[in-house]
């Protein structure tokens, strides 16, 4: 189990140098904010405010305690009040407490000290505050209910070697003439079973928020978006699109007869009966004549030059072929000499563009497989 050790002081141990005190291995520092005044007001340590601001600045954790002069639970209630003012704004990694053990309480019956003792810790409870009663060996034995000490933890006052007492002690003061460095006087010395500031930190309590619970990611929404994009200008995702597209392209290619055909090239440079990528075509044949078509098949060129005859270069002189002669000749009329038709512009553009990329070879190529079977 592990013990962190500490020091309680009021305004009786004067000004105290709590970086010297951090230095003699002391983990925390619980520190009287408020004194009853016997009608059920209580009034400020005058170096409550100080002790608390330093001690925290030189690296000690910190809580406060209450030294009550309360004789019922409605005098209880107002100290309460009085000591929650104190202590706002700060926050104690440490319990608050009630001091039971003022001499002017003796006389108080063993039913009425606990229902002091339990009123004013239910109100720091409600308060969001972690309570705890500090009294003597005598008093926790023989004055409080053992119910109260079961609800609430004891802060032990019992000088010696041991606690000797087998109930719920959180706290244990072993000794009121304590020596530490930075401390003028004596001073009372206290050892922690508990980790303390993890416990109310996790529960948010004595100022602090607890920590947020994981977040459940928020259930999709299936409804369209009001206002969607008109395009996606993200380069990656053009890059898709464009091979998504490409995929479709070639899929409808192997539907076309010539696909199967034992004459068509199935080298990387030309899948699918393609030809090479245009730019390489251009820059291995530049001056030189475009290329003639494939066996069989007359030049564009030739179609151009020749719309009159187009219908005899056709094989079976078919209506459609005459059809597409003339709509060759009309194109090419007001076009002067060396200008290709819009097709063959297309296909062996004047300038190419060096950077263009491999999707738009694949597309020209297309584009000339769907006229050669047109």
């Amino acid at each position: 189990m592990a013990i962190f050790q500490g020091v309680d002081a009021s305004a009786y141990q004067g000004v105290i140098d709590w970086r010297r005190v951090k230095e003699f291995h002391i983990n925390f520092a619980i520190l009287r904010a408020t004194i009853g005044n016997g009608m059920g007001q209580s009034q400020t340590d005058r170096l409550f405010h100080q002790n608390i601001c330093d001690a925290a600045e030189a690296g000690l954790f910190t809580g406060a305690y209450h030294s009550s002069l309360a004789t019922n639970a409605d005098e209880a209630r107002r100290e309460a009040e009085c000591f929650l003012d104190a202590i706002r704004g700060y926050k104690l990694a440490y319990p608050v407490a009630i001091d039971i053990e003022d001499r002017a309480l003796r006389h108080l019956s063993a039913d009425t000290l606990d229902e002091v003792a339990r009123t004013w810790c239910k109100v720091l409870r409600d308060a969001g505050y972690y309570p705890m009663i500090r009294a003597g060996l005598h008093t926790a034995a023989n004055r409080l209910n053992p119910d109260t000490l079961r609800e609430y933890e004891l802060w032990l006052l019992r000088h010696g070697g041991s606690p000797d007492y087998d109930g719920n002690v959180g706290i244990w003061q072993y000794t009121v003439y304590g020596s530490v460095g930075g401390v003028r006087s004596k001073i009372g010395c206290d050892k922690a079973f508990r980790d303390y500031p993890a416990i109310i930190r996790e529960r948010g309590l004595n100022g602090f928020t607890a920590p947020a619970e994981t977040r459940k990611p928020a259930a999709l929404d299936d409804s369209p978006d009001p206002s969607p994009p008109a395009f996606n200008t993200s380069p990656l995702i053009q890059a898709v699109e464009i091979l998504s597209g490409l995929i479709a392209a070639l899929d409808v290619l192997k539907t076309l007869p010539e696909y199967d055909s034992p004459q068509v090239s199935r080298t990387p440079a030309a899948v699918a009966g393609l030809r090479p990528p245009l730019n390489e075509d251009l820059q291995e044949n530049a001056g030189a004549p475009a290329p003639a078509e494939e066996a069989g098949e007359p030049d564009v060129k030739s179609r151009a030059a020749h719309g009159a005859d187009l219908d005899k270069a056709e094989t079976g002189g078919s209506e459609s072929g005459d059809d597409t002669a003339e709509l060759d000749n009309t194109k090419t009329q007001d076009q002067p000499p060396g200008k290709t038709a819009e097709t063959q512009k297309a296909r062996h553009p004047a300038e190419p563009d060096r950077e263009s990329t491999a999707s738009d070879s694949v597309f020209s190529e297309i584009l000339d497989k769907i006229i050669e079977e047109g």
